[in-house]
């Protein structure tokens, strides 16, 4: 288990944000600010009317999206996850100061939400071995329970989706040797146990700045 950079991972958690061409950015901009605002998805014609400005339906723009790993589509066509969010429940639950509750897809993803919706908000998730996980955002400041808690990135592959190839393999663990335990029962699985400021600067830096202008 490497516990430097990962490379394997750096191509899938970096392509995060949509190009502004045809819309792209702007419809997936609709769907993370809904998630943030009421932690459900907007009206199917909010989609279309952006799509529409590019000569699009709101089914090729999902497509779209899907297609670089924006967002992730079910079989059915029904939106399952805009990163950081799943739609279905997870481990991973946000509550934010608003009130407003949602699912991350991996412990990388609950860890940006609060930079990328600039909030206050605490994150449960549960773990393997049955250990409840706290972390709380609170002006800046970020409490972790239990105090050894890290976290485990990792990918079964270099390529692919990131919902199909590492969110299932990036956890909370309560303790540097419950993960690294973990890791070595699963050799096929490349990737690092991350204290908790590394943690918290790799989702910020993921997620950060998702929502705001580029440039700003």
């Amino acid at each position: 288990m490497n516990e430097g950079s990962i490379p394997a991972l750096d191509s899938i958690l970096q392509r995060r944000r949509a190009p502004e061409k045809e819309g792209l950015r702007a419809t997936q901009v609709a769907i993370l600010s809904s998630l943030r605002e009421s932690g459900n998805l907007p009206a199917s014609n909010i989609i279309d009317d952006i799509a529409a400005e590019s000569g699009k339906t709101g089914h090729e723009m999902l497509s779209a999206l899907h297609e670089h790993d924006y967002v992730r589509m079910d079989k059915h066509g029904k939106i399952s996850a805009a990163y950081p969010f799943s739609i279905r429940p997870t481990r991973h639950r946000v509550e934010l100061k608003t009130g407003v509750a949602v699912f991350a897809m991996c412990a990388i993803d609950a860890l940006g939400i609060p930079p990328m919706v600039d909030s206050d908000a605490t994150i449960y998730s549960s773990t393997d071995s049955g250990d409840e996980i706290c972390v709380t955002f609170r002006q800046q400041h970020v409490s972790w329970d239990p105090p050894e808690a890290v976290v485990l990135v990792g990918t079964e592959s270099p390529t692919g989706a990131a919902a199909d190839v590492c969110c299932q393999h990036m956890n909370f663990f309560a303790s540097q040797t419950i993960a690294e335990t973990w890791a070595k029962a699963h050799p096929e699985i490349e990737g690092a146990v991350l204290d908790q400021g590394r943690a918290v600067q790799l989702g910020a830096a993921i997620f950060g700045t998702l929502l705001r202008q580029e440039g700003s």
